[in-house]
Formats: C-alpha cells, structure tokens, sequence
C-alpha cells in the first residue's frame, strides 16, 4: 500500500491503555496491547519514499490482527510468523 504522510502518523491505537509491546525505528513500526479483552496488534514496515508531486509516498506494508486474549498461546507464534515475513516490495514505475 502507498501512502502520502504529511505529518508523522505513528500512533497507537489501543483505547487509552499502555501498550504491552512497541517498537518504533525507521524502517519499523509495531505494537501490541489489550483492549477489552482482545489482543490488538499491529505492524508496520517502511520502505523508499519518492516525491510525487508536492509531498512524499513511502511504501508500507501493514499487518493488524486482533483476537481473544485467552488464545494468545494459540495465535502469538502464528502473529510472530506472519510479522517475520512482512517484506516491502518496491512497485515498479
């Protein structure tokens, strides 16, 4: 997905609460917290920015999975998986 930042819109999205995991770089941005009972987490990964027109588009990639909280032993190594693989391909102009 492209997208077209103005500002830098790193933000959690946890209902108020602290999350219970995070990671912020250049090139990443996760983290992970419980909402209502839920698991909530959430992963971005960055790649090039090229100017289009008068602002920037930097390549994402997003992975967001929310799930039961009593399932985490079930989901944890299925989610760290999936985040593991999430790779930016370049699109081609």
């Amino acid at each position: 997905m492209w997208s077209t930042p103005h500002v830098d819109m790193r933000a959690f999205d946890c209902g108020g609460n602290t999350p219970t995991y995070q990671v912020s770089k250049p090139s990443l941005f996760a983290y992970s917290c419980l909402v209502g009972g839920n698991v909530v987490y959430h992963a971005e990964k960055f790649g090039r920015t090229y100017r289009v027109g008068a602002s920037d588009a930097t390549e994402t990639v997003e992975l967001q999975i929310t799930y039961p909280a009593e399932q985490q032993a079930f989901w944890s190594p299925i989610v760290t998986r999936m985040s593991r693989t999430l790779r930016v391909q370049a699109q081609k102009r």
